[in-house]
């Protein structure tokens, strides 16, 4: 089975709203697998109720957020776990900073995937180049 890849990241940051300080590290999901990305359907739609269509915009942006989290995060502070995993946190640019920083680690995935792939491409048309060269110097001249 293919696992993702735990990326890692730390936060530093003074809520907006509480003036309170928030430190630690993280570690986050490089990609989803096909259960994961159900995983945080259910979880949005946990969050919203019964009635998902009566909710506010805000509040179906913060279910996707904070399903997005829960699924993303495979290790994280213990002020995180004290505060039902963000939920209790009343600081935006907090779990703004979070999310975006969790997001990161599989963009980054994907930029380190992209790259990885031009190089082996590159390595490809370069002895695709070469063996069309030793043929042609092979080849009888006309």
């Amino acid at each position: 089975m293919i696992k993702a890849k735990l990326g890692s990241f730390s936060v530093n940051v003074v809520g907006d709203t509480t003036g309170e300080q928030f430190t630690g590290d993280f570690q986050a999901k490089s990609f989803l697998s096909f259960r994961d990305v159900l995983q945080v359907d259910k979880y949005r739609r946990d969050l919203l109720g019964d009635k998902p269509e009566q909710a506010s915009v805000r509040a179906v942006n913060q279910a996707e957020i904070f399903a997005q989290l829960w699924v993303r995060l495979a290790v994280t502070p213990a002020w995180w776990k004290d505060h039902a995993n963000g939920l209790d946190l009343a600081d935006d640019n907090l779990i703004e900073d979070v999310f975006t920083k969790t997001v990161g680690v599989e963009t980054a995935e994907r930029e380190d995937l992209k790259k990885r792939g031009d190089v082996a491409l590159a390595k490809l048309k370069g002895i695709v180049d070469e063996d069309a060269r030793a043929a042609s110097e092979k080849s009888p001249a006309k």
